[in-house]
């Protein structure tokens, strides 16, 4: 998935976390529970999910269920029993749209959105141009096809925004990512089947393990890379225009 199409994912979460307004209070009440504001979140986030084979045209986003996308860059990745760089192309991601809400809290009064989302299964299929050298002492420079499945890959996400008179900006933001386990497959990255075969074995093993020993500088280089690029899409729509666009989506659709 591009940064832009998950920035703009982070921006309707964001943004219909803000919508508590358009619930109808009860009578005598002044301002949502907090039941109520996370039960219209989820109901939104349904919504998007629905709308997800479709498409977002007035926002700009691109259909998700299966996701296309051009190019993906891995650059010196290097564990001292493999080094290597690659760059995947015309890629295809399915079950995007399988997911679960596993936890939500909107904190208004805090301006604060927490949420975690559980994907049980990604399929990515696409084609593969790396280099690079197996066990200090096997080197490779092929292309081919290659497929990549993620299993329990887990998204958390923590966003703490603000409002200007109509418009939402972040002040915070902070996404990290968990798999339970994952299988890749470059066909024929080596010149014998079984390099290939121990080569997989390797890159498979080391996604779960990256993303755990480098948690916290992902969220770092993920927060200092999208912050600015949120505020850039927010400032684009007021809140009332996005909710009003996927009221609209999701009724012709």
């Amino acid at each position: 998935m591009s940064l832009v199409t998950v920035l703009r994912i982070i921006v309707l979460i964001t943004t219909i976390s803000w919508a508590d307004s358009l619930v109808p209070l009860p009578a005598g009440s002044s301002q949502q529970t907090p039941f109520q504001v996370n039960k219209l979140t989820l109901e939104f986030v349904e919504k998007f999910r629905q709308q997800m084979a479709r498409g977002f045209p007035l926002l700009d986003l691109p259909v998700l269920a299966p996701f296309t996308w051009k190019e993906l860059h891995l650059n010196d990745f290097n564990n001292n029993i493999l080094r290597l760089s690659a760059k995947l192309n015309d890629g295809i991601t399915r079950g995007l749209d399988v997911f679960d809400v596993t936890a939500l809290n909107v904190q208004i009064s805090d301006r604060k959105l927490d949420f975690q989302l559980t994907f049980p299964s990604l399929q990515t299929n696409g084609r593969y141009v790396a280099k690079g050298q197996l066990a200090g002492f096997v080197p490779f420079d092929r292309s081919g096809k290659c497929s990549l499945q993620l299993r329990g890959l887990t998204m958390h996400g923590t966003v703490v925004f603000d409002l200007w008179r109509r418009y939402l900006f972040v002040r915070d933001v902070r996404v990290s990512f968990a798999v339970k386990s994952s299988q890749v497959e470059f066909e024929n990255v080596m010149l014998l089947p079984w390099n290939t075969f121990l080569f997989n074995r390797i890159v498979s093993g080391q996604i779960p393990e990256y993303l755990r020993s480098n948690r916290n500088a992902i969220v770092m280089k993920i927060r200092t890379k999208i912050r600015s690029k949120l505020n850039e899409i927010l400032w684009k729509y007021d809140v009332p225009d996005i909710i009003r666009i996927i009221n609209a989506t999701v009724s012709t659709g």
